[in-house]
């Protein structure tokens, strides 16, 4: 991939993360820590590293079991009120940054966070 296809996939990418971040302020479910979250998005992202920082936090994730409560806990509410997580914003397919997060690794460790924010969500 050359660096400005990664380039305009990483602004896509950027993109779609602050559409979500407005809906869930729309939702009024914005919190500190989703702010916190949300610098380190742009902070990856002014620094041409937002697509190789989330797939490392994702070979990460992949493998390990459960997570933060607290995580898990906003997550679980932005499940239950049908908002996306980042993680399912990452592996949307045919997204312009699908193919640089195409990885098995990659995918396992968002199915993981989503699944666990899943199972949280349907037993608190």
């Amino acid at each position: 991939m050359t660096s400005n296809t990664k380039k305009d996939a990483e602004n896509a990418l950027w993109h779609a993360l602050e559409e979500r971040r407005d809906d869930i302020r729309a939702a009024r479910l914005w919190s500190g820590r989703s702010e916190q979250q949300h610098q380190r998005f742009y902070e990856a992202h002014a620094a041409g590293r937002l697509i190789d920082d989330l797939v490392a936090g994702l070979k990460r994730r992949a493998t390990r079991e459960g997570g933060d409560p607290v995580q898990l806990t906003a997550m679980a509410q932005l499940i239950t009120h049908g908002l996306p997580i980042w993680e399912q914003v990452v592996i949307r397919p045919g997204e312009p940054w699908s193919d640089c997060l195409k990885s098995p690794r990659v995918q396992e460790g968002a199915e993981r966070a989503i699944e666990a924010a899943e199972e949280w969500a349907n037993w608190h």
